[in-house]
This record gives C-alpha cells, structure tokens and sequence, in this order.
C-alpha cells in the first residue's frame, strides 16, 4: 500500500488548466487539431502550442490558425529547432505550464469541445486521481469515425492493486490528463526515453488513481503515420522504457510513496512487461536468439527464485502461443 508521507492536495473548484497541442509533421491534421483546443468550453484555460522541429509546414500552419482564432486568449507558441524528440518535448511542456492539470492533446488527433471540462469534472469526482483518460472515438485520415466508443459503459478507476489483477490494462494515453505533481515529483524523463506513456501511467499509480470515464473527449486519428496497439512499440528501445520506470520505481520507494512489499510486486510487474513486450514484437520470422537472450537476462535478475520460476514460464508460454499461431496462420494462408 501507498505510504502517507505524499497525500493529494485538493483542488480548487475551477482548476487552472493546461491544454497542450503538441506537433511534429503533422501538416495535414494540424489546423483541425489546432481549432479544436481553441474551441473548449471551459473558462480557465492557459493555451500552448508547441511544434518539435517538424520539418513540413506544420508550424506555420498551427501559428496562423492560433493568431486567427486565438486572439485575447492566454496562449503560448513554443517552436523548438531541431527535433529533440519526444521525451524531451514532454518534459519542457511540464516546465512550461503552469496549470494544476496538464492536457496533452496530439498535432494529429482532435479534442471535442468538452473535453477540458469533462477532465476537470472527473478530477474533482475523484479527488484521489493522478491522471484522467477517456474511451476514444477513432477516426481516420478523413475525420470519419471509423470506431465508436461503446455505449452504456461506467467510470474506471484503475489502481496499484488492479494493475497486479489486470495487468495489461492500459487506459488511453491519447486523452489523458495529468496532475501537475505527476511530473514534479518524479522530475524530467530521460530525454532517450521513447514514450511518456507507459512511465506517466506507472508514476500516477505510485502517486493516487487514473480514471477512464465511459465517453470520448477526443478522436483519436488512425492514419498511414500513426503506429496503434502493439505497433506502436516497433522499432523503440524497451530497455529505456523499462529502465525510466525502475528509475521512477527506486525513487518512489525512496521517497515513501510505496512501500516495500508494492515496489516488489511493481519490479515484477516492470519485468514481465518488458519480457512480454520484447517476445511480441512483430517479425518476419521466428527466431530463438531473443528468447535465449532474455531467458539469460531474466536469471540475472534481482527476483527471489519463485519470481524468476513465474516470469520464466510465462515467458515461455507467450513465446511458445506466438510460434503456434504463425503456423496456424501459415496453414490456413491461400
């Protein structure tokens, strides 16, 4: 269980917000991208745009469409040359913005008018909540929603202890919103780092909740750019993913946030994740070397036998699945 030393401070009853449109050569989405954070229904709002170097006219595109629709609005314009990538980009949207909660809101996808508001409003049901998502609506190149968000559903409240439950749960980083401590506790990620996602996620844990309300507040576009579900870790370095949160993982026990027994069951959870990650990747064939190379890496661990005995089997077991399932495929191809 979570230590007392780090309680969540309330917040006022209309938070100052932070909404970011964050860009990088997304020259064909970005005005809509753009119009829709300009178009929020809710009065606090401080406005930043930033552009990470894109090499198309993305940010000429993103600064006109601001300084048409955006005059007398609290609004920030970042433009950084050269690209330094993404982690980077993150960590100077959190020391630049000075709201309670940030909104990150991606150059390609679009925000719908009440997704400011239905963030605050889940922020301030849920006042143990480090970071708020929702259930995306997806659209493609042409802004068609090409799957809806399932009706009748209900509020999610993903925890430390259903994460061990569920351990695959994921709740959408597109939409989600954050405390500012979140960033400010922990400090900058590592500028190698790939994602924010995943570490973001795992350091709200360690801090309170995450809430996925039932609806979209965003439309999340798929397109021939973007990289969804498992694809989006082809070609990133999950050991800098998986080394940024042990990082997060030793300061919080450092800190108090976890005690003993959570920073355990979070090691484990860490390792099976990047083992299941690195064996799933998509490949053109199959190969034996990267499981030999993390069953070696996996007896090196720091782990207690019967840790390493689990993981062991569950490694092999997805392994094993993968290989079956490409014969399958193999046999029933035309």
């Amino acid at each position: 269980m979570q230590d007392p030393s780090f309680s969540v401070k309330r917040l006022p009853r209309e938070p100052h917000v932070t909404l970011a449109l964050v860009s990088y050569n997304s020259v064909d989405y970005i005005e809509e991208a753009t119009v829709s954070v300009l178009n929020q229904d809710y009065p606090e709002i401080e406005l930043l745009l930033s552009d990470d170097g894109s090499t198309d006219s993305t940010f000429q595109r993103m600064f006109a469409t601001a300084r048409k629709l955006g005059a007398g609005r609290p609004l920030k314009i970042l433009r950084r040359v050269p690209n330094l990538g993404l982690a980077s980009h993150v960590n100077e949207i959190f020391s630049q913005a000075s709201g309670d909660i940030i909104i990150f809101a991606a150059g390609d996808d679009v925000s719908l008018p009440h997704r400011v508001r239905e963030t605050i409003k889940a922020f301030l049901q849920f006042p143990n909540a480090m970071a708020v998502s929702f259930t995306d609506d997806v659209i493609n190149a042409q802004s068609e929603i090409i799957q809806s968000a399932p009706p009748g559903g209900s509020v999610q409240v993903l925890t430390l202890q259903s994460l061990f439950v569920e351990p695959n749960k994921h709740p959408s980083g597109a939409s989600r919103a954050y405390r500012k401590e979140v960033f400010h506790q922990f400090g900058p990620l590592d500028i190698n780092c790939p994602t924010e996602d995943t570490p973001l996620m795992l350091r709200s844990l360690m801090l309170g909740d995450i809430v996925t309300c039932a609806f979209p507040a965003i439309q999340y576009r798929r397109h021939s750019g973007s990289l969804t579900g498992g694809s989006r870790y082809l070609g990133m370095n999950l050991e800098v993913i998986r080394n940024q949160q042990l990082r997060d993982l030793t300061y919080a026990l450092k800190m108090h946030f976890i005690d003993s027994a959570t920073f355990s069951r979070i090691q484990k959870w860490v390792w099976l994740r990047y083992f299941y990650l690195s064996l799933t990747r998509r490949s053109s064939a199959i190969d034996l070397k990267p499981l030999l190379r993390l069953c070696v890496s996996l007896v090196s661990r720091e782990l207690s036998c019967r840790d390493k005995s689990l993981l062991f089997r569950q490694v092999v077991s997805t392994y094993i699945h993968r290989v079956v399932g490409r014969r399958r495929t193999r046999v029933v191809s035309p």
